[in-house]
């Protein structure tokens, strides 16, 4: 991959000592050392790059990395992040440092990047030093009067919510690299699946309710306990208590002799005919004739 190296500065809106700091804003930065492109393709280059050396960027004092001679380091880089403004970079300062920036003695930022000839993209981050003669004209300092606490405070929460973000796309398994707009697109989709495996239980359930209904109707037009113009009623209301119409069903009597459904044999039929030896004993007793019988039916 054809890259060039490239000196740069930018503009940091932070208070105090900072922790965090942006280091590249998005989109085409213009500098004195030439311009290049910064975005998300270009974090991702950058961030893997990082990530494959594992090894800390130095922070040094103006550049002296790239010259060959003693460097001591003013802090170290130890972890890179994407916000909605631009790369940032979680630094660990020296004590040395913390009080140049403290006194005001150092205060601009210089990174190094090498830029990718073909598409002008920042994909590499060499280092970063500390300088007072930055490469882009109108910068601000590191470190900001009072007035700047309160976009500061803003940038945290940003990055309390880039934070929250990455946490998420980790647990949905994606890169922590996600944007907000994919990690939604994999909840709708989570929970499209959700809606559609509820609609399949319920649908299981009825049909599983529906068949012990439909046997228990069965079984009480078997015995039976009810009769065949009783089936609607019964299935209305076995769907909505199945538990008190198998009560009733256990408890009610048999209201249709079981030669009629199909259960007595032929031979047996004559013991519940109203001219059977049963049947006329029991005439008799209530003084009931066989015309009786003939004329009002059974």
């Amino acid at each position: 991959m054809n890259k060039e190296l490239l000196l740069i500065a930018n503009t940091v809106n932070v208070k105090g000592v900072p922790e965090v700091i942006e280091i590249l804003p998005l989109g085409n930065v213009v500098s004195r050392k030439g311009n290049f492109i910064v975005d998300k393709i270009a974090f991702n280059e950058m961030y893997q790059y990082f990530k494959e050396r594992q090894l800390d960027i130095v922070v040094d004092y103006e550049h002296q990395t790239l010259e060959g001679a003693e460097a001591p380091a003013a802090g170290w880089v130890k972890e890179l992040k994407l916000t909605e403004h631009g790369v940032a970079a979680k630094v660990e300062w020296t004590p040395k440092a913390k009080n140049y920036l403290a006194n005001k003695e150092y205060r601009y930022l210089s990174p190094v990047i090498l830029k990718r000839k073909e598409d002008n993209r920042a994909v590499r981050l060499h280092s970063i030093a500390l300088t007072n003669t930055p490469a882009i004209d109108g910068m601000k300092p590191i470190i900001n009067s009072l007035k700047d606490n309160e976009k500061q405070d803003n940038n945290e929460e940003v990055m309390n919510e880039m934070e929250a973000l990455k946490k998420i796309a980790g647990v949905l398994g994606l890169d922590e690299n996600a944007t907000l707009d994919e990690v939604l697109q994999v909840i709708e989709e989570l929970k499209s699946q959700k809606e559609d495996n509820e609609t399949l239980a319920n649908k299981l359930l009825m049909d599983m309710k529906g068949q012990k209904v439909e046997d228990l109707i069965q079984m009480a037009l078997s015995e039976g306990k009810i009769l065949p113009y009783q089936r609607k009623w019964a299935e209305q209301l076995a769907l909505k208590d199945y538990d008190g119409f198998k009560e009733y069903i256990e408890k009610a009597p048999q209201v249709v002799p079981l030669y009629e459904v199909g259960i007595l044999k032929d031979d047996k039929k004559d013991m519940f005919s109203s001219t059977g030896s049963a049947s006329s004993e029991v005439s008799k007793m209530l003084g009931i004739t066989d015309e009786d019988i003939k004329k009002y039916g059974k």
